[in-house]
């Protein structure tokens, strides 16, 4: 999908994402996806992604470019490994820098472990 320029309008993707509400809010539909849609009577964010993928259910098909940036919510959300790695890292780091706090943070201060946290995650 191509980056959209100043004179290029999103409008398929936002007539798009119009069928994508339209389609939950359906009650017959919840009823018929509740196995992929909800989790323990919750909605459950991947799950409605998953069914959008899923060609057997074919709800995708007239908003091919909405379900692409479906597909790279899903790929980015974080799995609970990920968040337990993450969590792991900030309790190594942050008694490193017990010292900061938000006085320090408004008066300008860096806050250190933030960035060694997020240098460790991304590199």
């Amino acid at each position: 999908m191509k980056p959209l320029t100043s004179k290029q309008e999103p409008a398929s993707i936002v007539i798009s994402h119009k069928t994508y509400r339209d389609t939950l809010g359906s009650e017959l539909n919840q009823i018929r996806y509740e196995d992929y849609w909800k989790t323990n009577g919750s909605w459950d964010a991947l799950g409605v992604i998953e069914s959008y993928m899923n060609p057997k259910f074919e709800l995708y098909k007239g908003m091919e470019d909405f379900c692409i940036l479906l597909e790279r919510v899903g790929l980015l959300r974080l799995s609970q490994a990920d968040t337990e790695r993450v969590v792991k890292t900030i309790r190594k780091v942050e008694p490193r820098f017990a010292g900061f706090n938000e006085v320090k943070e408004s008066k300008g201060s860096r806050d250190r472990a933030q960035q060694e946290i997020f240098l460790h995650e991304n590199y």
